[in-house]
């Protein structure tokens, strides 16, 4: 029995992937009900809140700046701001421009998949490949996001090396 870890496998590589399309889901319900929460706390009269990711990150932005246990934390929620859309593009990225995933055991560095920019509706014939590391980052990455929606000081992983979107 060998103590050499097993390399990862494209049921990895899809898990990873998993992963993260349902830990977004589950930011997106916390961004939500963060607002819900915040205007509730102003005696905003509850209201639909539309919008893309941008337009309901301005409105928890403004609200969270005014809740007065977040004095002195604007650099955390700039932080989390900048990494949900960082997160968002990474997100529509892989949503609808996966192509492809490269999972072979003997070249276990080279482990990816593979999105194309632009998407199936207008590709650009420019790719973006995401490792199981990238994956693995960009998962706590919007898990942390979801945790800073219940408080600020709850966001504990800021995605420093940034993959690049073309």
């Amino acid at each position: 029995m060998s103590n050499q870890p097993t390399p990862p496998t494209g049921a990895d590589l899809m898990a990873r992937v998993g992963s993260f399309v349902l830990y977004w889901s589950l930011f997106e319900v916390a961004l939500t009900k963060a607002i819900q929460e915040a205007r509730a706390r102003f005696h905003v009269e509850p209201a639909r809140i539309r919008g893309g990711l941008k337009e309901r990150l301005d409105i928890w932005a403004d609200l969270v700046a005014r809740l007065p246990e977040n004095a002195g934390k604007s650099d955390i929620a700039a932080s989390v701001y900048r990494q949900a859309l960082y997160l968002r593009d990474v997100r529509n990225l892989i949503i609808h421009g996966l192509v492809s995933f490269h999972a072979h055991p003997d070249l276990e560095a080279n482990v990816h998949i593979k999105c194309e920019v632009g998407g199936f509706e207008e590709p650009t014939e420019k790719f973006v490949s995401y490792t199981m590391t990238d994956l693995e980052h960009v998962l706590q990455g919007v898990d942390a996001c979801r945790r800073a929606m219940t408080g600020l000081s709850n966001f504990n992983y800021v995605i420093e090396d940034r993959p690049a979107i073309a």
